[in-house]
């Protein structure tokens, strides 16, 4: 076992809860958005994908909470990056 100061453990759980809020705005957005376009949000690869992204993460983030498995962890980051780089583009897209 080893032995963290308490200060780190109360960090680690202030950005646990702080990732839970973040993806639950996003959640709550995408279903939002689903129920404004209804299937025309399933006609956009980008809304399907940020929607998969978003629930997944969520779900890793809930079930995996505490757990040590860099696998899980990695996969979780990768879709995160992924959700990074499709707002960028969003962005940059919509200066144009």
């Amino acid at each position: 076992c080893i032995r963290r100061p308490e200060i780190v453990l109360y960090v680690l759980d202030a950005l646990f809860y702080g990732s839970v809020g973040i993806l639950i705005v996003f959640e709550l957005e995408l279903f939002l958005l689903l129920i404004a376009l209804r299937i025309q949000f399933f006609r956009n690869c980008g809304y399907y994908l940020d929607f998969l992204i978003v629930t997944v993460s969520l779900v890793f983030e809930l079930t995996l909470h505490g757990v040590d498995n860099s696998a899980a962890a990695s996969a979780v980051i990768i879709a995160r990056v992924w959700r990074l780089v499709r707002i960028g583009h969003g962005i940059f897209a919509g200066k144009r």
